[in-house]
C-alpha cells in the first residue's frame, strides 16, 4: 500500500501564483517519488485551506478531473480558516489531488478551491503511480520535508560529552572485569575444595580429577579471552 505525506509550507498569497509545496509518494516496491504541488486555495479567494490531516486516498475516475485521488470519501477535512462554503466551519469536503488549472490559460494557476493541485506537466507523473480503485494513506504535515543530509547527518557531541560518553565504557569495562575476577577466584576455589575432599576420600580420585581437568580448561579460557581490558 502506498503512502502520501504532503509538506505544506506555502500560504494562498505567497506564492501568490504557483506550487510552493511538495509531495512524496512512498512505494514499497519502487521507492520515493517526489512531486511539487500546492495544497493552497486560489489567491484573494474566500475557501478553506486544509489543515493538517490523516486519512485515506481512492484514485478514481471522475467526471470533471478524470483520474485522481479522492480523500476521506469526499468526507470533510480539517481548515484552517473559516469557509463560507460551509457557513464559517472550519471544514473542507470533496477534496482531490488533481490537474491544476482546469479550464484556465495560465499554467501557473492553481485553479483549486482547496484541493491539492498539480502542474498538468506534473500531474501524469503522479497519476500513472496509481489504479482507479487503489486505496492507502495520506498524510498532510504543516512542515518542510527533511532533506536526505538531515535525515542521516551524524550528531556532532560537545567535547564533555564524548568524555562522559569514554568514561561510561571504561567503567563498564572495569566492571565486566571486576566480575570475571570474581568468577575465578570462584573456580579457583572450587578447584580447591574438590582436591581437599579428593584427599579425604570423599570423592572418588576418578571423578576428581575429571572436575578439576574440566575446571583449569573454564579458568584457562578466561584468562586468556577475558581480562585484558580492550
Amino acid at each position: 500500500m502506498k503512502k502520501i505525506i504532503v509538506y505544506s509550507t506555502s500560504t494562498p498569497n505567497n506564492p501568490k501564483i504557483g506550487f510552493g509545496d511538495e509531495l512524496a509518494v512512498e512505494d514499497p516496491d519502487t521507492g520515493v517519488h517526489l512531486f511539487s504541488c500546492s495544497a493552497c486555495p486560489n489567491p484573494d479567494t474566500d475557501y478553506g485551506w486544509l489543515d493538517a490531516f490523516s486519512t485515506y486516498y481512492e484514485c478514481i475516475d471522475h467526471s470533471r478531473f478524470g483520474k485522481c485521488l479522492l480523500l476521506h470519501g469526499g468526507s470533510p477535512l480539517p481548515s484552517r480558516v473559516a469557509n463560507p462554503v460551509h457557513k464559517g466551519e472550519k471544514i473542507l469536503t470533496e477534496v482531490f489531488v488533481h490537474e491544476a488549472n482546469i479550464g484556465y490559460l495560465n499554467p501557473d494557476w492553481r485553479g483549486s478551491r482547496g484541493c491539492i493541485t498539480m502542474r498538468r506537466t506534473v500531474f501524469p507523473d503522479f497519476i500513472r503511480l496509481f489504479k482507479v480503485g487503489e486505496m492507502g494513506v495520506i498524510i498532510l504535515l504543516k512542515q518542510k520535508r527533511p532533506s536526505p543530509y538531515e535525515e542521516t547527518r551524524p550528531e556532532i557531541k560537545p567535547e564533555e560529552e564524548v568524555e562522559m560518553e569514554k568514561k561510561s565504557v571504561l567503567e563498564e569495562k572495569k566492571s565486566v572485569f571486576a566480575s570475571k575476577t570474581l568468577w575465578l577466584n570462584a573456580l579457583a576455589v572450587i578447584i580447591e575444595i574438590v582436591q581437599l575432599a579428593t584427599d579425604q576420600k570423599i570423592i572418588p580420585t576418578g571423578y576428581s580429577t575429571l572436575i578439576i581437568a574440566m575446571l583449569n580448561i573454564v579458568l584457562r579460557t578466561m584468562t586468556r579471552k577475558g581480562l585484558s581490558l580492550k
